[in-house]
């Protein structure tokens, strides 16, 4: 069960949010709360590891290449990489920070048997989400400090 002080997930999210405007943001959030008839229960999704999605309204060159940088060369608990995709039918890229690690499995899992990477991870390596929930909390400060 996670404490009060465990990091939600949206910590990068707002982070960025303090130097661009956001057209579309999506993250894994730690926990999320289920409404029910009988009530509202809270799930507990840590054992999932996180990531950050979001596409500028504005795209800047210079300000992505900064971001880029600073998920670079953070060094914390573990390795985060930022990509980018241009969406098929409309205009503006989606980006993407997540640890590296998913990136790593998302590679064997797909060559494989095709398997969710996350569920994989949670699967086989039980405490690695737990450990990038916390290390993600860093990471927005260390890019909070860069971009600032």
């Amino acid at each position: 069960m996670m404490s009060e002080n465990f990091p939600h997930g949206d910590e990068l999210c707002l982070v960025i949010e303090q130097f661009a405007e956001l057209e579309w943001r999506k993250f894994r959030s730690s926990s999320s709360a289920i409404v029910l008839r009988t009530g509202t229960f809270t799930a507990d999704n840590s054992r999932l590891a996180p990531y950050t999605s979001f596409r500028f309204r504005h795209e800047d060159a210079e300000l992505i290449a900064r971001l880029m940088s600073a998920v670079d060369t953070y060094q914390g608990a573990i390795a985060w990489h930022m990509s980018g995709h241009q969406r098929l039918a409309l205009p503006g890229k989606n980006w993407v920070i997540r640890p590296l690690f998913v990136e790593q499995v998302q590679v064997k899992t797909e060559a494989g048997q095709g398997q969710d990477a996350y569920e994989y991870i949670a699967e086989n390596y039980p405490d690695f989400a737990r450990i990038a929930y916390l290390d993600l909390s860093n990471l927005a400060d260390h890019v909070r400090k860069a971009l600032g």
